[in-house]
């Protein structure tokens, strides 16, 4: 079946389908764990940047604006 001939808003009823049956507590787990990977890993990568490129104190100083930005 074409995409072009479901009804409009069909995304949303096998949205919660899916969550529904695969459960809505593991799927999200496994959605967010990509993140919770990587972010340690960009943190430690803007720590040693910053060391590197402005000093020792910088280090953290990077690492805080890291942690503490909105988009984080």
């Amino acid at each position: 079946m074409l995409l072009e001939s479901r009804p409009a808003g069909w995304e949303w009823s096998a949205g919660n389908r899916f969550l529904l049956d695969s459960g809505v507590v593991r799927t999200l787990f496994l959605a967010r764990l990509p993140l919770l990977l990587l972010s340690p890993l960009l943190g430690l990568l803007i720590y040693r940047w910053g060391r590197e490129l402005a000093g020792r104190a910088a280090g953290p100083g990077a690492l805080l604006l890291f942690s503490a930005g909105p988009t984080g």
